[in-house]
């Protein structure tokens, strides 16, 4: 578990005027499965070693104990620069648990990765992740991750990360129905990770504001590049594939670092068929439809009690980890 505190802005978050706190349920495995999705870029997944490093980089990170998470020792000794990269990642980490524990949101795209995302109107302020509460077009989410080994967010860092995420004015989503969506209702969220008497603490900060750049994003390709990580623990490192059904849905899954981890069968055989041509794709496909279809329908129709059994983590994407 993790505490969350709520800031409705952030000259509320300066002045330490907290609007509302929250506890969201964080386990390991959802760590572990939150960190499968992070750190690809510009189309090239993540390699079986570069995902070990990940996975070892958060452990010598953080500890848990009775359901909390605290900074090692190993983390709070080490160097400033290498504080700083750890803290960064971890904020990336509490970008997707927010998301997907309060927002509901089973998608999170990296708007700066250029082979997912055009920019128009271009700036160096823009934020880092965009999603879909519900999977809805109604429901847009733009986020901007931070974070920090100390026991706040600096004032210049979270007063940047307000430019950030409030830079777009308009975001164009083309399905893979080929309808477009000229989204310009967001909602705006800066997510940090923390540490306070060394237990990590996430907060969230909701500036209100409009900005004025485009951005257009295939939702084929951006879906694609979401499941590039889990495809290259999959296909590309050589481990056999183990066909596990839990209930009454078939999930594939590679042993990794003591955890099997894998993803519903039914999206991994789309990806399978779509992987290699990301850059040439059917005018005809459908596969962001098909994917987020199969993904919200097993995940809306699998029992709450084994949703939030610690057994597992399951993600509302479709990846797992036992």
């Amino acid at each position: 578990m993790v505490d969350v505190l709520i800031y409705n802005t952030v000259g509320n978050y300066i002045n330490k005027k907290f609007n509302g706190k929250k506890t969201i349920p964080l386990s390991k495995k959802d760590f572990i499965r939150y960190l499968i999705n992070a750190g690809g870029f510009r189309n090239k997944g993540v390699s079986f070693n570069g995902q070990r490093f990940y996975f070892h980089l958060v452990n010598m990170a953080l500890t848990e104990s009775n359901q909390k998470f605290y900074m090692t020792s190993d983390y709070s000794n080490s160097e400033s620069s290498i504080k700083s990269a750890i803290s960064y990642f971890i904020g990336i980490l509490s970008a997707y648990a927010i998301a997907e524990k309060e927002y509901k949101i089973p998608y999170l795209y990296h708007l700066k990765d250029p082979a997912i995302s055009r920019i128009v109107n271009t700036t160096k302020h823009f934020p880092d992740f965009f999603g879909l509460g519900y999977g809805s077009i109604n429901n847009a989410y733009l986020i901007e991750a931070k974070g920090s080994v100390k026991s706040s967010i600096d004032k210049k860092t979270i007063t940047k990360a307000k430019k950030q995420v409030n830079s777009i004015g308009q975001l164009t989503f083309k399905e893979s129905s080929g309808n477009s969506h000229n989204i310009t209702r967001f909602k705006r969220h800066i997510t940090a990770s923390y540490f306070q008497n060394d237990e990590l603490k996430f907060c969230d900060v909701d500036p209100n504001f409009d900005g004025d750049l485009e951005y257009y994003l295939d939702a084929n390709v951006a879906i694609l590049r979401y499941y590039k990580n889990i495809m290259e623990l999959l296909v590309y490192s050589n481990k056999k594939i183990e066909v596990k059904k839990i209930n009454e849905v078939e999930y594939s899954l590679v042993d990794f670092e003591g955890y099997q981890i894998g993803i519903n069968t039914r999206i991994f055989k789309l990806l399978k068929e779509y992987s290699g041509n990301i850059n040439n794709l059917p005018e005809d496909c459908k596969l962001y439809n098909s994917i987020t279809e199969i993904s919200m329908y097993s995940y809306e129709n699998t029992p709450t009690s084994l949703r939030e059994n610690k057994s597992i983590s399951l993600g509302r994407d479709g990846i797992i980890v036992i």
